[in-house]
């Protein structure tokens, strides 16, 4: 049981390393440029998003900003 309860809380600080920092990534709305939003997300981070494509930007604010994360796109 210790070892299922330290393998749990060492999944809870990896999945939320990125907190308190703010990541700039370009070319966020497709492609790599969107995976890479959507793990930093998920692992806590703070999202600045560039891309040309301002539709899909949008819809990927909107798509993490319902998991909790906190996102802008320009």
């Amino acid at each position: 049981l210790l070892l299922r309860s330290t393998v749990y809380q060492n999944q809870i600080q990896h999945a939320m390393r990125l907190n308190d920092k703010v990541a700039v990534i370009t070319g966020a709305a497709a492609g790599i440029g969107r995976a890479t939003a959507k793990r930093f997300a998920a692992e806590g981070a703070t999202l600045s998003l560039w891309d040309l494509n301002e539709q899909r930007g949008n819809e990927l604010v909107a798509e993490l900003e319902k998991t909790g994360a906190t996102a802008r796109f320009f």
